[in-house]
């Protein structure tokens, strides 16, 4: 299932970066949220979530940047601070919720801190606050869809699972 969810987040990323216009309101950023959403999974399990938000990065930059390993180094960023700020909290929708938006909030800062120390870019507060803006707005009704999406599919298969093994119980 956190392939599914990995591979329909990138798939939703190429499909809405393919088709809309940069200057719209819909700047997706399912692949970055998707390491928020299949945390719980992974939470005995941390190098194995850093491994794959890091091969996950680098294959956002071969696919959509040309920057080699930016975003490889920056999901897994954000992989270590969703691990440690979720070790301190509850998983339950409203933290994953504050969580992803403040994720997209460091995300858009640190490419913009970084475009601007390079040179490739002027600080322009409005260009600035209208992608962080822009980017809440797509990815706010992508994080709960998929957030309730996963929840139910977990909680089915907990529940498929003590049915069967209620069934093998009984029959012993």
């Amino acid at each position: 299932m956190i392939y599914i969810v990995l591979l329909s987040s990138f798939l939703l990323d190429d499909i809405l970066l393919c088709t809309v216009s940069p200057h719209t309101v819909l700047q997706p950023l399912c692949t970055l949220l998707s390491l928020v959403i299949i945390y719980p999974y992974f939470r005995q399990s941390k190098k194995f979530y850093y491994s794959i938000a890091f091969l996950l990065g680098a294959l956002y930059d071969i696919s959509y940047t040309n920057t080699l390993f930016l975003h490889a180094l920056l999901f897994l960023g954000v992989s270590y601070l969703v691990h440690t700020i979720f070790h301190y909290i509850a998983i339950d929708f409203m933290n994953t919720y504050l969580v992803g938006m403040t994720i997209i909030w460091l995300y858009r800062t640190v490419l913009a801190v970084f475009f601007v120390l390079l040179g490739m870019s002027m600080w322009q507060w409005s260009i600035y606050f209208q992608s962080i803006v822009s980017s809440i707005l797509w990815n706010s009704l992508y994080l709960a869809v998929f957030y309730f999406w996963v929840t139910k599919l977990r909680q089915y298969k907990k529940m498929h699972k003590y049915r069967v093994d209620k069934i093998e119980k009984v029959e012993k």
